[in-house]
């Protein structure tokens, strides 16, 4: 869902028919979601791992009684795990009624 939802690196998307991205960065290259889908942008919060997930799961957070599980974006999309500092943030994806958290180094803009 997240990698069908990020658009490519270098790769300049003009928003068409009213569509508006949330611009996030992952080291040095930018991916897009579709803002519609984005229900929040967290700071970091305490992830409790999960044993048996999957390369890019963290694992789980608590967000206001939700259990939402959190990937590493980088090592989501093969391009190396996001290193976590003052600047990364947890952007919270809604589909289907469903939530994860997308860890990423950096929020950019709306475009």
């Amino acid at each position: 869902a997240v990698a069908a939802a990020a658009a490519g690196v270098g790769r300049t998307r003009t928003a068409t028919g009213g569509h508006r991205w949330l611009r996030v960065r992952v080291d040095a290259d930018s991916y897009a979601f579709e803002l519609l889908r984005v229900q929040e942008v967290v700071r970091l919060a305490p992830i409790v791992a999960m044993r048996g997930a999957g390369h890019a799961v963290l694992g789980v957070m608590n967000l206001r009684g939700r259990i939402v599980p959190v990937f590493d974006l980088g090592l989501w999309l093969d391009v190396g795990a996001v290193r976590a500092d003052e600047h990364s943030r947890i952007v919270v994806i809604e589909r289907n009624d469903e939530l994860i958290g997308v860890l990423v180094t950096m929020v950019e803009d709306v475009v």
